[in-house]
């Protein structure tokens, strides 16, 4: 079988997942729109025998390729996905890609997919619990961390994919189509991408693309503007944190998640005081998560004593320590305005918080209620501070654009009673690779202040 000359655009983590997938099979070629490789990342190219092109090189070049592989942290503006659309080259996500490939491998296997602005990670990861606790395979991929095309590694014929995704890589899925599909919530955000939140809104829409008889639809209760009714031979299952008569996963009077798969009776599962995640927002990604493992056969029993167990997902609303009646929060997996909201809502004051980062282009103004209210330190960091300056600069406030230095000077003010609290409403890549690296410095510092304070 011919080699395929395939060109990989975007050196993060779902385009080094495709280069280690494609070893040895195809002719690879790597580039990157945004930035330059290190000497580590160069060696693991030459070991696997890719070449590196600079991108206005590989551009000049794209006539040599019979398709591009695209990541989904790079735009389809960029000027190598329009030259290569222009002369008919395939042009494929990640996320698309890895579909194909499972469906090669694995044909038996099923996609759970979740969007939405918040909650997809936590509710991947539950899903995954879920589907574990009642003796199936599980992979949480995708966005959460593992790109899919990293999980067909670990799978099998009978997997479950639980996978997150985003509005980014949802833009180029074409056949990709999950069994199971969620859109939990819209908010505005990546707005610097979409431009407008029609754009955004369809772009999530498309997890629901390629579904058929016997696939599954889960939506809000009440919110329209982010389901889709065009295919009546595709079930459509709802989730709501009041009563409903429809078929789905509800919070009945008393507060009892219950589950209502038939839109006869229904059982319940717990209490959502029995939760261990905390907050309002927690309870709807609970419920999505209980209705879709439900939807593919996970028992109720088994949903409640993973419920039971279940602490979250690292990084989002994380105790990292207590220490002289100080609690110290990473949530640096909140990386929008309404993800800072939902943890401030979800905590008591007085806390000090640190906001800031790469500006994603929504405005911070939503959160001046709760700012108000709770907050009695503001520290903004890095690349967003002149936007939460014009936004939030008439409340009290220090701007220190260094994340360790804002970190230190939020450790020293902090005092018994008080909450230090890494919510950034801002991407994380003004000086981390990702949000993991964010929330990891974090909770470093905070180690050591402690460490030393004993």
């Amino acid at each position: 079988m011919p080699q395929i000359n395939t060109i990989i655009v975007g050196a993060g983590k779902s385009g080094f997942a495709v280069i280690r997938f494609l070893a040895g099979q195809d002719r690879i070629t790597l580039t990157d729109t945004f930035r330059s490789l290190d000497s580590q990342e160069m060696t693991l190219l030459a070991q696997l025998k890719v070449e590196y092109l600079p991108e206005e090189q590989a551009v000049k070049q794209i006539n040599e390729f019979d398709r591009l592989i695209l990541s989904p942290g790079v735009p389809l503006s960029s000027p190598i996905v329009q030259e290569a659309l222009n002369r008919g080259i395939p042009v494929l996500g990640e996320i698309e890609f890895a579909f194909l490939e499972s469906k090669k491998r694995f044909p038996q296997s099923k996609v759970l997919a979740i969007t939405g602005t918040n909650g997809k990670s936590t509710t991947t990861h539950l899903l995954s619990d879920l589907i574990k606790g009642g003796g199936r395979h599980a992979i949480a991929c995708g966005n959460i961390g593992i790109p899919f095309t990293d999980a067909l590694g670990q799978a099998g014929p009978d997997s479950y994919f639980c996978l997150e995704v985003s509005s980014y890589q949802l833009e180029t899925v074409s056949t990709f189509r999950a069994d199971v599909a969620t859109f939990l919530n819209l908010t505005p955000d990546h707005l610097a991408r979409h431009k407008t939140m029609d754009n955004y809104r369809n772009a999530k829409l498309r997890i629901f693309n390629n579904q058929k008889d016997g696939d599954i639809r889960i939506s809000p209760y009440g919110k329209p503007e982010i389901s889709r009714r065009d295919q009546m031979e595709v079930l459509n299952l709802f989730f709501s944190l009041t009563p409903m008569d429809l078929p789905g996963c509800f919070l009945d009077n008393k507060g009892n998640i219950c589950l209502n798969l038939s839109g006869n009776s229904s059982e319940i599962i717990l209490h959502k005081d029995q939760l261990l995640i905390p907050g309002q927002h927690n309870i709807e990604n609970t419920l999505a998560a209980c209705l879709m493992a439900a939807a593919v056969g996970i028992g109720i029993d088994s949903i409640r004593k993973t419920l039971e167990r279940y602490e979250g997902l690292k990084h989002r609303l994380s105790i990292v320590a207590q220490h002289d009646g100080i609690r110290f929060i990473n949530d640096s997996k909140a990386t929008n305005v309404d993800s800072t909201y939902v943890a401030l809502d979800a905590l008591c004051g007085p806390i000090i918080l640190l906001l800031g980062g790469t500006h994603k282009g929504a405005s911070y103004k939503p959160l001046i209620p709760l700012l108000r209210d709770k907050v009695s330190h503001l520290i903004f960091m890095g690349e967003a501070i002149p936007s939460l300056k014009a936004d939030l600069g008439l409340l009290p406030h220090e701007s220190i654009p260094d994340f360790h230095v804002a970190v230190d000077r939020a450790l020293h003010l902090a005092e018994a009673g008080s909450t230090v609290l890494l919510s950034p409403a801002c991407a994380s890549f003004d000086q981390f690779r990702d949000f993991e690296a964010r929330g990891e410095a974090f909770e470093a510092i905070v180690r050591s202040w402690i460490a030393n304070r004993a």
